[in-house]
């Protein structure tokens, strides 16, 4: 191998530590350059030559090469700045920026950007961030029975916005007026038992409902119910309403002062608590209307005038103007919100295009299990500016040929921490309930006259609402039956008859007499004679009525007032008073004197209770006629149902009863939110409130939150999104191909550029008022140029060793 093969190695020595030199001298040079990262060079030996060895064939070194340059892209640190739109990524990720007048894009970590004169988020040399623009726009849609809502609805998904990134241009300079779509309220309630304020025999779980009047100042007393929690809310033209919920338990079962049972709620699992809620606005600002038809949108005009929730001039007000839902709250044992309830007027109705809800807000079975949106949260409507069209969730209209419903623009979601999930439908929404008329009394058959009829029911069972009856006794005789709270009592049609209100018979020794009532105590009439207690003898064993006078209890045989009995040697006679004396007459019929009441047993007077009660025949009690349909309000009522009987008179016991299981329409498949509302708290309180809905406003300022989402702060006390800043990373950072002025582009080595958000599936989160320094370290750098300076150093020494071998050689010759 020649001499010169070692120069030429060497002078390959020199130039990779020169490219090293260079590389060094460049990251020292961006040492302060924004988000600059780094390089260093690696060399690799260059090539070999063989050569021969007395052990064989060698290899001889020929030089080293610049193997390889790599960046260094570990995170820099940040300094603080006083700007917003100064942003640095803490962890993976590029932002794109757009060169300006052309579609090339270009990914840097430098985030020292600002808004020029058109709004655009640029950096200094007028490249444009990318992001995505976030819709506000907010508002319901129909689709297969439920609603879908628009894209702005609250996520679990990082991302805020839709579509294609795009400049970032604050041209959300003024935003309008939204109307609310969903107030949340996350409710505190007691489960004490102290809760239920309203009680409703016939409909425990709709007491609220039934007491409010609109035609009433105020429509509910403060005392009806057990709180209530209020929100403002806006309508489409950005005006504030004050939506207020009410809340009342509803015990499972309720007992009167005699302990009776009023009602109670079967199938309710044992230890669950219920609340009765109701959502309202002030009766005046309830701009709904029913009943009208034909509604002409090009002319502003109807074929059937509506009739007003509120203040009509034919009707006058609807006793339920201002309620938009009427519902129940279910809670477990531990108190969680485990499912609930939501009626609104007209929801399963189905008026044709172009008409309203013809059905009467005033009748409970105008007020149906409600639509949910897409978020599996109950809606309703509320028209506060008189929208033709949007008064129940069910309406529609037509616009040309499509039938459209601008309800969407009206409906509200309501969230007590608790959504119906999947394909959000509610349970029992057919259902086998009691007929009712229009007030709402169950309807039944006579079966003493054959007619259809009204009834009322309480603690002995259905009747005739018309006049009490619960039937007959008597067979044939067809005495009508009534019932007070002595019990039942059939009633003697015969004139001069006494009792005329017989509450059973009374068996005696002078026959079964009837026992009638007077201011809750029991008597009989005997002998024209009306006796309040009985008496049984003691030398027959026969019950007689009894009276009293001034020598003691007594009672009559033949005209005889017995007083008691005498034991005459094993024999007891009876024992009457002569006027002077009492006497007992022996066996042979003399008379004997008892000087005193201490010489014989005298009677003991009992209060008449009845032998027999008097109970409806068998077959002639009224029952109420079974219908099956669509699930409302009133599906809630209760039936009376026979639950016992009286173990001391055999008088069957009724009770009002609604069944859980069957007929209330609860969520299907519930998912409860960490903040949801519970029922086991010592008070109530409201724990928060929120609602969407503002007035228009102008943009004051600009936030960037650490998800890259560029908030607008506007004068009305919003805060919107406005964009989401995209971010970009590479399968292949090393492949990025440096541009300078902080600059990459994508290559093939690179790869494509992966899209995502901050914060999220490994990108890195943003952080405002602050940008990226360079990740150089200096002292490393110095360490480096050293060795670099020494291997450029030892390279030439061997090229002047080299030189100095080869004068020596040539010096040979000589």
């Amino acid at each position: 191998m020649s001499l010169s093969s070692s120069m030429w190695a060497s002078v390959s020595g020199l130039m990779a530590h020169g490219n090293k030199m260079n590389i060094v001298g460049n990251n020292i040079a961006n040492v302060s350059t924004l988000a600059y990262k780094g390089q260093r060079a690696d060399f690799s030996d260059y090539l070999y030559t063989d050569g021969g060895s007395v052990s064989g064939t060698t290899q001889i070194g020929q030089g080293v090469s610049t193997y390889a340059v790599l960046g260094d892209y570990s995170q820099g640190s940040f300094e603080s700045t006083n700007s917003v739109t100064d942003l640095a990524i803490d962890g993976n990720g590029f932002f794109q920026v757009r060169k300006p007048n052309s579609e090339q894009m270009y990914y840097t970590r430098a985030g020292d950007f600002y808004f020029n004169n058109n709004r655009e988020l640029q950096n200094p040399e007028g490249y444009l961030l990318q992001g995505w623009k976030v819709d506000n726009t907010k508002s319901l849609s129909f689709y297969g029975g439920s609603t879908s809502t628009g894209s702005t609805t609250a996520t679990n998904s990082a991302y805020k916005g839709t579509g294609t990134p795009v400049d970032i241009v604050l041209d959300s300079w003024n935003i309008p007026p939204q109307q609310t779509t969903n107030v949340s309220f996350t409710m505190g309630l007691t489960n004490d038992g102290t809760g239920d304020k309203t009680t409703s025999s016939t409909s425990p779980m709709t007491a609220l409902f039934d007491l409010w009047d609109a035609r009433s100042t105020p429509p509910m007393a403060d005392s009806a119910y057990a709180t209530q929690s209020s929100i403002k809310v806006y309508d489409e033209g950005g005006s504030t309403h004050n939506l207020t919920v009410y809340y009342d338990q509803v015990d499972a079962s309720k007992t009167d002062t005699n302990g009776k049972t009023v009602y109670s709620i079967e199938g309710l699992p044992a230890g669950y608590t219920m609340y009765e809620y109701m959502v309202t606005i002030p009766p005046a600002e309830d701009q709904r209307g029913y009943g009208g038809q034909g509604y002409n949108s090009t002319t502003n005009t109807w074929a059937t005038e509506p009739t007003k929730f509120y203040n009509d001039p034919v009707m006058g007000t609807n006793k339920q103007a201002g309620v938009l839902m009427s519902g129940v709250m279910i809670f477990d044992a531990s108190g969680k919100l485990v499912n609930q309830t939501a009626y609104s007027y007209g929801a399963t109705e189905t008026p044709a295009a172009n008409n309203q809800v013809a059905v009467d807000p005033s009748l409970k079975s105008s007020w149906q299990p409600t639509k949910t949106s897409s978020n599996g949260l109950p809606v309703f409507s509320a028209n506060f500016s008189g929208q033709p069209l949007a008064n129940s969730v069910s309406e529609t209209m037509t616009q040309g040929s499509t039938t459209v419903s601008q309800v969407e623009k009206q409906i509200t979601e309501l969230d007590f921490g608790l959504k119906d999930i999947g394909n959000p439908t509610w349970n029992n929404p057919i259902v086998t309930t009691v007929q009712k008329d229009s007030a709402g009394n169950p309807i039944g058959t006579l079966p003493w006259t054959g007619a259809s009829a009204p009834l009322g029911m309480n603690s002995f069972g259905y009747y005739a609402l018309s006049n009490g009856q619960y039937g007959t006794a008597n067979g044939a005789a067809l005495d009508p039956v009534y019932a007070d709270s002595k019990g039942y009592y059939w009633k003697d049609t015969t004139v001069g008859a006494n009792p005329a209100n017989v509450y059973g018979t009374l068996s005696t020794a002078l026959g079964n007499l009837n026992v009638g009532s007077n201011s809750g105590v029991y008597y009989v009439v005997s002998g024209g004679t009306t006796y309040t207690n009985k008496t049984t003898d003691t030398t027959t064993g026969n019950v007689y009525p009894s009276g009293s006078d001034s020598y003691g209890n007594f009672y009559t045989v033949a005209g005889t007032k017995y007083y008691g009995a005498f034991d005459d040697g094993g024999t007891l006679r009876r024992v009457y008073h002569n006027g002077t004396n009492y006497e007992y007459l022996d066996g042979g019929g003399t008379p004997h004197t008892l000087t005193s009441t201490t010489s014989f047993e005298v009677n003991v007077a009992k209060p008449i209770t009845p032998t027999t009660y008097t109970l409806p025949d068998a077959g002639t009690r009224p029952n109420p006629t079974m219908v099956t349909g669509n699930n409302t309000l009133a599906s809630l009522t209760t039936e009376s149902k026979q639950t016992s009987v009286a173990p001391t008179t055999g008088v069957p016991i009724y009770k009002n009863v609604v069944n859980y299981g069957t007929v209330v329409p609860t969520m299907t498949s519930v998912q409860r939110g960490d903040s949801a509302s519970v029922s086991n708290t010592t008070s109530y309180t409201v724990q928060n409130r929120t609602q969407d809905g503002y007035a228009s406003g102008t943009l004051s300022n600009v936030k960037i939150d650490n998800n890259g989402v560029v908030n607008g702060v506007y004068s009305n006390s919003k805060t919107l999104p406005l964009y989401q800043i995209a971010l970009y990373d590479f399968k292949c950072t090393q492949g990025l191909y440096r541009e300078g002025s902080n600059l990459y582009a994508q290559t093939n080595e690179s790869g494509e550029a992966n899209l995502g958000v901050a914060g999220d599936n490994g990108f890195g989160s943003t952080k405002a008022y602050n940008i990226e320094q360079s990740n150089v370290d200096m002292s490393r750098e110095f360490v480096q140029m050293i060795a670099t300076q020494r291997g450029f150093q030892a390279n030439s020494k061997t090229i002047t060793t080299v030189d100095s071998m080869l004068e020596t050689v040539i010096g040979m010759k000589r």
